[in-house]
């Protein structure tokens, strides 16, 4: 899942999302923090609309997506869902810098969530007390009325078709194809949570304190 084939077009496909709206929003939603720990950030090529001042750390799990990032030497290849309770991040990639200690903003934004399974680390995150943990997803409920519809998308001659394979209302299993003047093809599977489960992924150790909804179930 986003191999290096399909990470190289991952921003091409993207190009046209409003990230430096979304990051504004997400900064001052999450009371203008001065550490960062961005998880699933891709190549974070994002970043860049965040302050000068603000630290940021990311975690990705694709290392191709890592090998493409600017920001290489703040950006780790690992697993979230390893993090260990009370464990400094350097038990999660030894690369973590040590001046880290808690933070103010967790982020998991642009679908992180959805590709996650398992969801029983959040306790683990290092937010100082009254930091934020900031996360999207899909509406299943909007999903639910409206259905999944596949997709096309050509950007120049580039052609991406993400295609509905299966869907139980927990998991949906997506085809990814690329096109290129080569073909390259991914699957992905994405699940659906809705606010039951995420009362429950944040137990005794998070409230739910606002939640921003959107016209469509993306």
């Amino acid at each position: 899942m986003f191999a290096k084939d399909y990470a190289k077009h991952y921003e091409l496909f993207h190009h046209d999302k409003p990230y430096k709206k979304e990051i504004e929003f997400v900064y001052k939603w999450g009371g203008k923090p001065k550490r960062i720990l961005d998880l699933g950030c891709g190549t974070a090529h994002y970043w860049k609309y965040y302050p000068k001042n603000v630290k940021l750390t990311g975690i990705e799990k694709s290392l191709a997506m890592v090998g493409l990032s600017r920001y290489q030497d703040r950006n780790y290849c690992g697993d979230v869902t390893e993090m260990g309770r009370g464990e400094p991040l350097t038990a999660l990639h030894p690369g973590f810098p040590n001046w880290w200690g808690p933070i103010d903003l967790a982020t998991a934004i642009f679908d992180v969530i959805a590709y996650l399974g398992d969801n029983d680390w959040w306790a683990n995150l290092p937010l100082k007390k009254g930091g934020y943990f900031i996360f999207d997803l899909w509406d299943k409920d909007k999903i639910i009325r409206e259905g999944f519809e596949s997709r096309f998308k050509a950007v120049g001659n580039h052609t991406r078709v993400i295609t509905l394979i299966y869907l139980d209302w927990k998991k949906v299993r997506l085809k990814i194809d690329v096109f290129d003047g080569k073909y390259y093809s991914e699957i992905h599977d994405m699940f659906l949570y809705d606010i039951e489960d995420i009362l429950e992924f944040a137990g005794v150790d998070f409230d739910l304190v606002d939640i921003k909804r959107t016209g469509t179930w993306q």
